[in-house]
């Protein structure tokens, strides 16, 4: 092959991919069974990377919500990275404090503060 057409493959294969993008919608329920599954598989992290997606891609502020309030969920319950539940607790609440999901991050949270015995920070 020639390097000419070699370009030619490349630049056919950018432009699929390009348009391949936009071709296709995001199908968050599809995700979010995905997730749901590493999570019942005890595959944590994989979880973690499926809801991240979800929270990054999804367009429903409700369900870019309930995403991280999972990530916190499992960071918390499941990997006992206390601080790392903690951020992702702390998102849900200022840039979704409207969702049904903040009140759940506001329990978590203190529950989490509690059992550090920062008890002023709980309140």
């Amino acid at each position: 092959m020639h390097n000419n057409q070699i370009l030619q493959y490349i630049i056919m294969f950018m432009i699929f991919m390009g348009s391949a993008g936009h071709g296709f919608a995001y199908n968050e329920k599809q995700a979010m069974e995905e997730a749901n599954m590493y999570l019942k598989n005890g595959q944590y992290l994989e979880a973690v990377g499926v809801y991240q997606d979800i929270s990054d891609l999804s367009p429903r502020t409700e369900m870019k919500a309930g995403a991280i309030l999972r990530m916190g969920d499992i960071y918390s319950y499941f990997l006992n990275n206390h601080n790392l539940a903690l951020e992702k607790y702390a998102i849900v609440i200022k840039m979704y404090g409207s969702t049904t999901h903040a009140a759940n991050a506001l329990l978590n949270a203190g529950m989490i503060l509690y059992e550090k015995r920062l008890y002023k920070e709980a309140l």
